[in-house]
Order: C-alpha cells, then structure tokens, then sequence
C-alpha cells in the first residue's frame, strides 16, 4: 500500500478529535479514505476510537484524476467514508481530493478550521492544499 494521509486535529465538546484523510495506492486497489475519530480529554495521546452515531458527521468527498472526475461518495452522515476502484494502480500525487464536511455548528468548524490552517492547508488557495470555508461547511482540497 503506497497512499499519503493528513490528520486534522482539534479539541471540541470536551473531547479530542482526530479527522484522518487518505489517498493513493492500496494493493490492487486505488481510491481514498475519510475516517473521524474522538478521545476522552483524559485518554492517552494516540488512543482515538471512531466516534460514536452521535458524533457522525455528514462528509461527501470527490477524487480527481489528471484534472476529471474519478469517483465521487456521498455526503453522507458516518464515521467512514471510502472509496476504491479494483485494479486502477495509481499513486497518491496522481489525484486531487475534494473533501466536504457539513458539520453542525460554528464551534466544531472553528475548530476544524484551526486543525486544517495548522497542518498548512492555506485558506482560499488556488493550490493544493488549500481549503474553503461557508459559514459551518469546510471543504479541503489536497
């Protein structure tokens, strides 16, 4: 498996969160990842679990290919959304991925936004990575 992954993290309603991206090469498969994770504020550093049905949030992601439209999944409210195409090798540098999270308040995206400005996804970009924000969705690109 030859993919890259960013992860976003951020404090929010008393928990620690993690939202993990992936894409590129995964066997015979290619395609790309979205997970959400939360920990108790007391958990060990690295111990996140995928959050629990209360805590989905609604994600809808678009991969791209040479500039055209290689699959696209939901939105959808869920923990994980994925993606593959059996027997298409390519490699991350390969795609572009469109991710959108329509999250539920202006806390949780302040949050989030935080988390993606600090791993240096720069705000209005023309490249990647780069992310938009609409009042409570963001939406990456990278």
């Amino acid at each position: 498996m030859i993919y890259e992954t960013e992860r976003f993290k951020f404090t929010y309603n008393n928990k620690d969160w993690m939202i993990q991206i992936w894409k590129g090469r995964y066997g015979i498969t290619s395609g790309a990842e979205v997970g959400v994770y939360c920990k108790e504020l007391t958990t060990p550093a690295e111990m996140f679990r995928a959050v629990d049905r209360e805590d989905f949030i609604n994600i809808g992601f678009k991969l791209y290919k040479d500039g055209e439209p290689y699959m696209q999944r939901g939105p959808v409210r869920h923990w994980w959304v994925t993606g593959f195409k059996l027997g298409e090798i390519y490699y991350a540098r390969d795609f572009l991925l469109e991710v959108t999270f329509y999250l539920e308040d202006r806390t949780k995206s302040d949050a989030l936004e935080s988390a993606i400005a600090a791993e240096g996804f720069v705000k209005n970009a023309s490249v990647s990575p780069a992310y938009v924000r609409d009042g409570t969705y963001i939406r990456v690109y990278w």
